[in-house]
């Protein structure tokens, strides 16, 4: 089945086998519907937007427990319609809000993100928007990272990106016009979360004391150079707070 074939075959498909339950966004450059299947009622959420993100086929095929699951994408006339499986549950602004998060649940919670992350980076992808409500919470306490629409494919040779994307608070500087995006991208924003789980605030407000402080410090040091050099040291010294 060609690209085109595809998106015309889902749009039919859903057309004739689901129910749109919910809008969950909507804009001028795109659209986020929640469906459930009319005989099984599984739901799935789909995804249209402007713009051709061929990455998404990479991703898709990564597999990862701790990464929400891109079952199916095409592209036609300069859009993107993606599938996705639908993650039930709060997210990690919402557990944020319910209360401090002592250092167990916030190790749990962090050291799932650092291995989905690191599923991504090893597939040569750059999330580039981790924050709290891009993080999912299952009854499990499984995680599951979402939203990839700002991600990238990360490009040794580029000195600088061609868009300055990102969410204030968490993107690092680089995301800003100060260098190229990298995994270390990565490595700042987790290192934001972990300690905005831990007191509530951003490290610039308030770090963390003892190990944690110290794993926040190197984390998001404005060199990128200077921090962890990957989602795996990352862990592991998380591991050891």
């Amino acid at each position: 089945m060609d690209i085109i074939d595809k998106y015309t075959y889902w749009k039919k498909s859903l057309e004739q086998y689901y129910e749109l339950e919910k809008v969950l966004k909507e804009s001028d450059s795109k659209k986020i519907v929640q469906y459930k299947n009319l005989q099984n009622e599984k739901r799935i959420v789909v995804k249209e937007y402007i713009g051709e993100n061929r990455f998404l086929e990479r991703i898709k095929n990564i597999g990862h427990n701790n990464l929400v699951e891109i079952l199916d994408v095409a592209f036609s006339n300069g859009k993107t319609f993606i599938i996705e499986e639908f993650v039930c549950g709060m997210t990690l602004t919402d557990r944020i809000i319910q209360g401090p998060i002592y250092k167990k649940e916030a190790k749990h919670y962090m050291l799932q993100v650092a291995d989905g992350i690191n599923a991504l980076h090893k597939a040569g992808i750059i999330h580039r928007d981790i924050k709290p409500d891009n993080i999912k919470i299952c009854e499990s306490r499984t995680i599951k990272i979402i939203d990839y629409d700002i991600a990238r494919i990360y490009k040794p040779y580029v000195n600088t990106d061609t868009e300055c994307l990102g969410t204030i608070g968490y993107a690092a500087p680089e995301q800003f016009g100060e260098g190229q995006t990298s995994i270390r991208t990565d490595i700042y924003a987790m290192g934001i979360l972990l300690n905005v789980m831990i007191t509530g605030a951003h490290p610039s407000v308030r770090r963390a004391s003892g190990r944690i402080g110290k794993v926040v410090g190197k984390a998001t040091m404005t060199s990128p150079n200077q921090r962890y050099l990957n989602a795996e040291e990352f862990a592991k010294a998380v591991m050891r707070i």
